[in-house]
């Protein structure tokens, strides 16, 4: 075989002196991977700041939310207890007892609403306790409308009974006497109603039991009088008086310290009490109680009996 011809295979490798421009070296591949390398980082901390504000935003748009809704729900509770103010001011009865407590309870919703108007710092907490108070409010106030329309019922009754005795009287003479007599005890039964209430309220301070008046701080003993009014349409028989004595500072004085009676539901502190015996006409009543530091001030005197506040007064002790 002839070996002439034979050209040997190029090995892939250039001279030497052309080797360095074709051949990449080691760093320039290590400054190509530090640039991808920051360009990864940057893109993850994109990401990362993206994030946070996203998360930032949120939250400050949901916490905007949530202090709009509060901002809401204050606005609704302030228009509730005024429409309730206004619904207790349009309430009227001519039962004084009745009349009493419920100027009772405009003072405290007068009192709520302000207190829900200075109100600086609100939350959920807060809005259930201002709408509990309301509902109470509320559902006192109904249970005045029921009593004064079971009254009104109740007086219309005694009115249709009142005119059914006068036609009768009209129609007998026989009965004419007996008729007027039972239509004149309606009509005052109906002027009445069944509540019995104190009335002449008046308290003495002094050095001792039923002694002279003297000033505040050398008192010793504490007179409470009132009387009971007639009512003959109130059930006869015994009963316990309950007196409530209120200082200048708001401090309720107690005969003990297991001194409470229920008054709504709810146990209150009472001053002095006695059991009386009741038989639908007037009765005075005196209560005692022993004192000492009084102050000298406004002094607030309520009476209780049968779960109701019979009476009220404000007496000034010097």
């Amino acid at each position: 075989m002839s070996t002439s011809n034979f050209t040997p295979p190029s090995s892939g490798y250039s001279s030497t002196s052309g080797s360095s421009s074709a051949v990449p070296s080691y760093g320039q591949n290590n400054d190509s991977g530090n640039a991808k390398g920051y360009k990864i980082i940057i893109v993850i901390l994109a990401i990362i700041v993206l994030v946070v504000s996203a998360f930032f935003f949120f939250n400050v748009r949901d916490l905007e939310k949530a202090n709009g809704d509060l901002a809401l729900e204050k606005a609704g509770l302030t228009s509730e207890l005024t429409m309730t103010i206004d619904s207790l001011g349009k309430i009227t009865t001519e039962n004084e007892q009745i009349a009493g407590l419920l100027d009772v309870q405009k003072h405290k919703a007068d009192s709520l609403l302000k207190a829900l108007s200075k109100e600086k710092r609100f939350s959920r907490y807060k809005i259930k306790q201002y709408e509990e108070q309301l509902g109470t409010l509320r559902s006192v106030m109904q249970s005045y409308v029921y009593q004064i329309d079971s009254l009104n019922t109740a007086n219309q009754i005694l009115a249709e009974e009142n005119i059914q005795y006068r036609s009768k009287l009209e129609m007998s003479s026989l009965r004419a006497n007996s008729a007027e007599e039972q239509a004149q005890e309606l009509t005052a039964k109906l002027r009445k109603g069944s509540f019995i209430t104190a009335r002449d309220i008046d308290m003495l301070v002094s050095r001792k039991p039923n002694g002279k008046m003297t000033k505040a701080k050398k008192a010793r003993s504490m007179r409470i009088d009132f009387a009971l009014s007639a009512n003959a349409i109130a059930t006869p028989g015994t009963r316990t008086v309950y007196c409530v004595v209120t200082t200048p500072e708001q401090f309720q004085l107690a005969e003990s310290s297991s001194a409470m009676f229920e008054y709504e539901g709810s146990q209150r502190i009472y001053t002095a009490s006695r059991d009386i015996d009741y038989q639908n006409s007037d009765l005075k009543v005196t209560l005692y109680y022993d004192c000492e530091n009084l102050t000298a001030g406004e002094y607030v005197v309520e009476l209780f009996m049968d779960s109701l506040n019979i009476g009220r007064r404000i007496i000034v002790i010097a």
